[in-house]
């Protein structure tokens, strides 16, 4: 896989990350916090992390 497809997965990875914790924050504020919102953070911050650090550290 060339690096402009890697990035290109990685950051539509991000965006998407992006979005769900946008609706996350949004359903947070109209309803409150229950323990779907809590799971939806905690996915988030599994997924998120190795998603940045694959974008830091490039293959050779």
């Amino acid at each position: 896989m060339g690096r402009d497809v890697r990035t290109a997965l990685l950051t539509l990875g991000l965006v998407f990350c992006g979005l769900f914790a946008a609706m996350t924050a949004a359903v947070a504020v109209e309803y409150g916090f229950d323990i779907f919102t809590v799971a939806a953070i905690a996915i988030l911050a599994l997924i998120v992390p190795p998603l940045i650090g694959a974008l830091l550290h490039r293959d050779d």
